[in-house]
């Protein structure tokens, strides 16, 4: 359920940045929108990675990997472009299915493995401190 609110979050950013996007947002508005992305993308990609090091998931090291190649993608939106790139259409491409692919195909997987592994009377984030101390 924690990671699944998470996925929520994301994509409402996702949501709200295509939205701004189509109002006629400036670079810099939706740069800042974009980093804030990335700012909680990275407080999710750490909490899923946590409890894969703590449950010793299996497929640990491809997860993770994924992550890091979705940030990557996810940050060459920041880096300066000539005047033909086109940061609003690029960005809500990359953000919607790049997020949608990756939550529907790794993170599934994952998901899977929580619910064969944890309580379902036991929110993640309680495991995850029970498990380190």
């Amino acid at each position: 359920h924690e990671i699944d609110v998470q996925h929520k979050t994301l994509f409402a950013m996702c949501k709200q940045m295509c939205t701004f996007a189509q109002t006629g947002a400036y670079e810099n508005e939706l740069n800042d929108l974009i980093h804030d992305f990335l700012g909680y993308l990275s407080y999710h990609n750490c909490f899923e990675e946590t409890l894969m090091r703590i449950l010793d998931y299996p497929n640990r090291e491809a997860h993770i990997k994924e992550h890091h190649l979705l940030t990557q993608k996810l940050r060459g939106l920041l880096r300066p472009h000539d005047e033909t790139y086109n940061l609003i259409s690029e960005s809500k491409y990359l953000f919607m299915e790049t997020l949608a692919e990756h939550v529907s195909g790794d993170d599934l997987e994952l998901g899977r493995f929580l619910k064969d592994t944890i309580p379902a009377e036991v929110n993640p984030r309680d495991y995850m401190f029970s498990a380190v101390s």
